[in-house]
């Protein structure tokens, strides 16, 4: 999937650099797919005290990170977001500097289907555990937390599938679990068989490696530029926390711990920023186009000259 870019910005950075303006790039103005990802690009220069702010995410600042002379920021566009206008704010040092409203076209989201998840015994007593459940994920948003302590600098990280095996469960699908909640679904299932390895999507350092009650053994991986990516449900792990591993790596093997109806490898990829964190649609990332060309190239390819 090649970036189109479909809409270019200005904003003059009035009391900072009062003769100064930058120019930005977006990816996209159109969300296709839900769990999809909007690219932000400021032209010229290392602006890794800027932030972006969303009218759907507005506890969280997503950051801005160096690549290749330019500053780019992802926008994660979250489950459950319907056709509206989106309010993009630009901070830097804590302060507004730019903002301006997207008129994105999502997909209506409700599925026609909810599925109903069969759930073993063992499963359904991990779900009325709560308080672990919760100690879990306090555990893991505090160590996602710290991955700003993680730099890195290069191209822009290339993603492949973790599992040579069918996709069997889509990113969103509706499932009812027996306690009758309706939950949607924040990653994508692989089956089990043939090819049991779970492969490492990208290069990265292994940030959380470790058994979880609700998801099992898991692994979490930082690939930088704030994408993350985790797998659940492990039989067997073979990095631990601090490893770098590079895409491709066999990381460990499909199984059946935490909650689930059947051995397989779920597959959650996030996007990162201060106050939280976003599920998006793996499938997005992967199929990035990035390969060898400069990444920053397929977001220029359109340019207005006038300035604001």
């Amino acid at each position: 999937m090649s970036f189109r870019v479909l809409v270019v910005l200005f904003f003059l950075i009035i009391g900072f650099v009062s003769s100064f303006s930058y120019t930005i790039y977006l990816s996209k103005t159109t969300v296709e797919i839900i769990g999809d990802v909007i690219f932000v690009r400021v032209e010229s220069g290392n602006f890794t005290n800027m932030f972006i702010r969303t009218s759907f995410n507005t506890n969280i600042l997503f950051p801005f990170y160096y690549l290749s002379g330019s500053s780019v920021s992802i926008i994660p566009i979250p489950f459950g977001v319907v056709s509206k206008n989106i309010t993009i704010e630009i901070l830097t040092n804590g302060k507004v500097m730019y903002v301006d409203t997207l008129k994105l076209k999502v997909p209506k989201e409700k599925p026609k289907k909810v599925v109903k998840l069969n759930l073993s015994s063992e499963s359904r007593s991990i779900i009325t555990n709560v308080e672990r459940i919760l100690r879990d994920r306090e555990y893991i948003f505090k160590k996602i937390s710290s991955i700003n302590n993680y730099y890195f600098q290069g191209s822009f990280p290339r993603f492949s599938l973790p599992s040579t095996n069918r996709i069997t469960s889509g990113f969103g699908i509706a499932r009812r679990y027996s306690d009758g909640r309706v939950r949607y679904h924040n990653g994508i299932d692989f089956s089990a068989l043939p090819d049991d390895n779970v492969y490492s999507v990208g290069d990265g350092i292994v940030i959380i490696s470790g058994n979880f009650l609700a998801n099992g053994q898991s692994i979490y991986i930082y690939h930088g530029y704030g994408i993350i990516s985790s797998y659940f449900h492990l039989a067997e792990i073979f990095v631990k926390e601090g490893d770098f591993v590079r895409r491709g790596d066999i990381i460990g093997k499909i199984g059946g711990t935490g909650i689930v109806t059947a051995p397989h490898l779920h597959l959650g990829m996030y996007v990162w920023g201060i106050g939280g964190y976003v599920a998006v649609n793996p499938l997005n990332l992967i199929y990035l186009d990035v390969k060898n060309q400069d990444f920053i190239s397929q977001l220029s390819n359109k340019k207005i000259s006038d300035k604001f």
